[in-house]
């Protein structure tokens, strides 16, 4: 009988995980390959293998470096913040477009998170600050939902920093609108959604 109750609370909490989208994602061993292949990258100090080993999607960055309480072995939290800016200043391999050609991809249908995700967020406004006509350039190439939903990440934020929040489209739009008006009015219109 206690056997019987310890496998029924055992199920009843997977089924919860897995309802929640909390189910471990060691499950899947590309992803476990992925964290070794990053850390050793990284400790290698291998641009190129690094670069292309990071994740190439918002749902893939959340897989590997947002906080889980799961096998560290595919989880790679406790390296975010060295790995984020790692990606963002190794300059070694890649050109500024394929950089920021990542960054656009990854940014696509993301939301703001604390940690790694608010890392690599802060990190893309400093890309786009210095590189407005390269990131727009790049921006350009995607459909106009997609376009939106990077603005969307790029302003979403928790409400205690709403004013710097509100500094940065400031900003963003003096230097978005002298070279690019319809970005400029794509940027504005997903501010004001989120915040008017």
């Amino acid at each position: 009988m206690r056997i019987a109750a310890t496998i029924f609370l055992y199920l009843l909490c997977a089924v919860f995980e897995v309802a929640h989208g909390q189910v471990s994602l060691c499950m899947n061993e590309s992803n476990r390959a992925r964290a070794l292949k990053l850390k050793k990258a990284y400790i290698d100090n291998n641009c190129l293998v690094f670069f292309n080993c990071f994740p190439k999607s918002f749902s893939d960055l959340c897989a590997i470096y947002d906080y889980k309480e799961y096998d560290e072995s595919c989880n790679l939290y406790s390296f975010y913040d060295k790995h984020i800016d790692y990606l963002f200043n190794c300059k070694k391999i890649y050109k500024k477009e394929v950089l920021i050609d990542k960054i656009i991809l990854i940014s696509i249908d993301g939301e703001w998170r604390a940690d790694a995700i608010g890392l690599f967020q802060a990190n893309e406004r400093k890309l786009i600050i210095n590189n407005t006509d390269i990131f727009l350039r790049e921006l350009n190439k995607r459909s106009n939902s997609e376009q939106r939903s990077l603005w969307h990440f790029i302003f979403d934020g928790s409400p205690p920093h709403d004013k710097q929040i509100r500094e940065l489209y400031k900003t963003l739009f003096v230097l978005v609108s002298k070279k690019d008006a319809l970005q400029a009015r794509i940027m504005k219109e997903e501010f004001y959604k989120m915040y008017h």
